[in-house]
């Protein structure tokens, strides 16, 4: 989500949204780094471009992210213990999660990522097919799935840190911190509201395998 709406929002700009690496070794940024290699990146940009002039949801969510009702989204997502826990766990598999989110939230002008419980109420699953999520297909689309599955494939195969990295998205323990989040009712109630404006959580997961070769 964060990487997505970095690109978009600097649409444009010749200076790089993100300064922090998105692993935590340089081990697994080498092995993102080959995936990237890998990315149409011209193409993508292409795209990008096409939807931030083009696709009026992309711009109606950009501004939802510079306002106080999403603020105030932000910080009672992170303020749940499943977010906390999900978070924590993706840290401690290698993703710099906390930088990416911390400088995500720098550049909107948020809230750094605190942890204090709060209870709400469950609402429905709703899924958009607009704004980002146009977007998000698009770039799907053209992404060379049996180069990036084949590289995916390798990496598991011979590269140790990434191969230990995978591992951790199969553990029972991965599992149930996923399970918790995802009958969070709170949690569950942000996202819908992030679908209302545009940001299907869901269709970013589904961006985020493709780029690995796994959608």
């Amino acid at each position: 989500f964060c990487l997505v709406c970095s690109v978009v929002a600097q649409s444009g700009d010749s200076e790089s949204f993100y300064t922090v690496d998105p692993f935590n070794t340089p081990e697994l940024n080498q092995d993102f780094a080959d995936f990237v290699n890998l990315l149409p990146v011209d193409t993508v940009l292409d795209i990008v471009d096409d939807h931030y002039e083009n696709n009026a949801g992309i711009n109606k969510t950009l501004n939802y992210l510079k306002t106080n009702k999403f603020a105030k989204h932000w910080d009672n997502l992170f303020s749940l213990r499943e977010v906390h826990n999900f978070v924590v766990y993706l840290n401690e598999s290698g993703l710099n999660i906390f930088g990416v989110l911390n400088e995500f939230a720098e550049y909107f002008e948020l809230t750094p990522v605190g942890f204090v419980l709060v209870e709400d109420a469950p609402e429905e699953k709703i899924e958009y097919t607009w704004g980002f999520n146009a977007l998000v297909n698009d770039v799907i689309d053209v992404l060379p799935k049996d180069d990036l599955k084949a590289l995916f494939d390798q990496k598991v195969a011979n590269g140790e840190d990434f191969a230990n990295f995978v591992e951790c998205f199969s553990t029972s323990e991965f599992k149930e911190v996923l399970k918790k989040l995802e009958l969070s009712p709170v949690a569950q109630k942000l996202f819908k509201r992030f679908r209302k404006h545009g940001l299907d959580v869901h269709k970013l997961v589904q961006l985020a395998l493709a780029v690995f070769g796994l959608n």
